[in-house]
């Protein structure tokens, strides 16, 4: 058995439909490599993401069935947080490479 598994159920605030911009750690590190190996340095803040919202609920559902309930005396949050991405594209050439469905999959597996 999966070590998330043997912990309390996911609790989601809210109904679940706030969506966020997620990004697989590795991902990121290959942002802020490509940052430090710039020839030329930029003096602005570079947003790092996947450039896709998804929800909560769908977030949960890529747990391979893990349970999770919802906890409606907390709102959520914010109901959208996307990151732009034509920055990191611009001046670092940075894309996603790992689906974040696939990156949660490679992390349970362990």
């Amino acid at each position: 058995m999966k070590k998330y598994k043997d912990s309390s159920p996911f609790i989601i605030n809210g109904d679940g439909k706030q969506t966020r911009d997620f990004i697989f750690v590795r991902d990121v590190c290959n942002g802020i490599w490509s940052a430090l190996n710039l020839k030329e340095k930029v003096n602005i803040p570079i947003p790092i993401g996947s450039g896709v919202n998804t929800n909560m609920i769908d977030l949960a559902k890529m747990f391979d069935g893990y349970p999770f309930i919802f906890n409606k005396n907390n709102d959520g949050g914010s109901r959208s947080s996307p990151v732009n991405t034509m920055m990191a594209k611009k001046y670092l050439g940075f894309e996603t490479k790992i689906k974040l469905e696939y990156g949660i999959k490679e992390l349970i597996s362990y």
